[in-house]
């Protein structure tokens, strides 16, 4: 996966976003979102805050500056999968205005899970 980051961070239609505590040296990362954009929709490829950081905006931060270069740069729609039982990150997509999709039947493994599969209509007023 962090191979798959890499080349996004090459590619003008993809963005890895972090979220850092300015003035550190070394920098302290938040959290990171990573999303890939094809014409005019997008994906969110993953979100991700440290646990120490958690539910403290960091995850909402993130996801309204990917809204914002997304919109920017003429993406409609953005996707994003995420597991059914993940109740937080569900209510966190809902507060920003996605709203489900669809469900992919035992998308995930490990354990085995069903992926909601959600969408937020990105509108000037996200820029």
């Amino acid at each position: 996966m962090a191979d798959d980051y890499g080349q996004l961070t090459g590619d003008p239609r993809g963005m890895v976003l972090v979220a850092e505590i300015e003035g550190r040296t070394p920098p302290r990362v938040l959290g990171f979102s990573v999303f890939n954009r094809v014409d005019e929709e997008a994906e969110l490829w993953n979100i991700a805050v440290a646990p120490q950081y958690q539910r403290q905006g960091v995850a909402k931060a993130l996801l309204r500056e990917t809204c914002r270069r997304l919109s920017a740069a003429g993406a409609q729609r953005l996707f994003l999968e995420v597991r059914g039982s993940n109740t937080p990150a569900i209510e966190l997509y809902h507060s920003l205005g996605f709203t489900l999709l669809a469900s992919r039947k035992d998308y995930y493994q490990n354990p085995g899970e069903d992926a909601l599969v959600m969408v937020h209509k990105l509108v000037p007023a996200d820029v």
